[in-house]
């Protein structure tokens, strides 16, 4: 997995920069959607994950599904459900992706081997409102 940044300050290491992750190229969407959730809870002002068209288009298709089964029961504006689906149905016949600049200059590159991950990793404020993390949590070893 591949991290790329725009920033050189060790302590805002991720504020206010687009991050780009590519590495994981099979993620599930859901999957690629909690690794931007994560950048957006470092204070990154935005993400995005490089996957393969493959997981992308059973995102759409479980999509299209589900509002195929939304207007069979009767949710309102079947129009603009219908609009959705087309759409979602021409990206899948004929969407591309986009790709990062192959010239693109980055303010650091952080690479993780994720073999190297050997244990979950919790993460979390050091202290909230000036009480340590660990008492509010009742952080426990398993």
């Amino acid at each position: 997995m591949r991290w790329r940044r725009h920033s050189t300050r060790p302590d805002a290491a991720f504020s206010g920069r687009i991050l780009e992750i590519e590495g994981l190229p099979d993620l599930k969407v859901e999957q690629a959607f909690e690794l931007t959730d994560a950048s957006a809870e470092r204070s990154a002002a935005g993400c995005a994950v490089r996957l393969n068209k493959e997981p992308i288009v059973e995102y759409l298709r479980s999509n299209i599904t589900l509002m195929k089964w939304m207007i069979a029961e009767g949710y309102e504006d079947k129009r603009t459900l219908a609009r959705r689906i087309q759409a979602m149905e021409a990206w899948i016949a004929n969407g591309t992706l986009l790709q990062p600049d192959a010239d693109a200059e980055y303010a650091a590159v952080i690479e993780i081997d994720l073999a190297d991950v050997k244990e979950p990793i919790l993460a979390c404020p050091e202290r909230i409102k000036g009480a340590m993390v660990r008492l509010i949590f009742r952080i426990k070893p398993l």
